[in-house]
């Protein structure tokens, strides 16, 4: 039964009672007398199939109440509606297990934020890289607890394209790295890695192009310097000889432009 014809009902209902009322009523001339009775009956009846919604409704694991025409129409509905609500729940319950089980896993550190900025979810790693405690830290705001100004700036900024390193000062020192990406209605899943190996590294190759870079300036200027000499004097050179010394005196800049 759609909804428009258990309304239709429940309205041809309240007419004929209305009808039976007066009908009775007129003859005993108590036509309006009967007529508040009967519609007394009818609020009483509306009133009884409310609180049984609202009894369901603050228990939605019992059973919904059977009716008839249009209250019997709504709690259809309103039970159908409560079961798809129902399915999706599991399902998004489902897939956030699988997605928190996956994150359990991983070395780097995981930590769902809901999108007022608190903590939801978090693995081992988050907590061991970063003092978090799950569950005693959810419902907590992240930035309250992870007191970095840069990831501040970072989280507040929104632009997530890269990543974001931080190099951490404490009893040992070590370098992290953050990424977010943003799910579901504005929630976040931030990620923590430790790169503290990998920046070590990246720093003795600076250091190392640096200290190689210094050596060969001086030795290379000195080079330079008797090629050009040399050269300014082309005119008294053979000319098997000039063409290799022009050869090496633009290797020679190039090589300076390098360093």
């Amino acid at each position: 039964m759609s909804p428009q014809v258990a309304w239709l009902a429940e309205l041809r209902r309240l007419v004929v009672l209305v009808a039976v009322a007066l009908a009775v009523g007129w003859p005993l001339g108590l036509p309006w007398e009967l007529l508040s009775v009967a519609l007394i009956v009818l609020a009483m009846r509306w009133l009884w199939q409310m609180r049984r919604l609202l009894r369901w409704l603050e228990d939605p694991a019992i059973e919904p109440p059977e009716a008839l025409g249009f209250w019997g129409e709504m709690y259809d509905r309103l039970y159908q509606l409560q079961r798809k609500a129902r399915e999706r729940e599991s399902d998004l319950r489902s897939r956030l297990d699988y997605l928190q089980d996956s994150l359990s896993s991983m070395h780097d550190g995981a930590i769902m934020i809901t999108a007022a900025g608190s903590i939801e979810w978090s693995n081992q790693a988050a907590q061991r890289l970063l003092g978090l405690r799950y569950p005693a830290d959810r419902g907590q705001a992240l930035l309250n607890l992870v007191r970095l100004p840069a990831f501040h700036r970072y989280y507040i900024a929104g632009a997530f394209d890269d990543p974001l390193q931080l190099r951490m000062q404490g009893e040992r020192e070590q370098t992290l790295q953050f990424a977010i990406t943003l799910f579901g209605n504005g929630d976040r899943l931030v990620f923590v890695r430790d790169v503290t190996k990998e920046a070590h590294l990246e720093q003795m190759r600076r250091d190392f192009v640096g200290n190689v870079s210094h050596e060969l300036r001086t030795p290379l200027t000195v080079i330079k310097g008797y090629l050009e000499m040399i050269l300014a004097n082309a005119q008294q050179l053979e000319a098997r000889f000039r063409r290799p010394l022009e050869q090496m005196s633009q290797q020679t800049e190039r090589m300076e432009s390098l360093l």
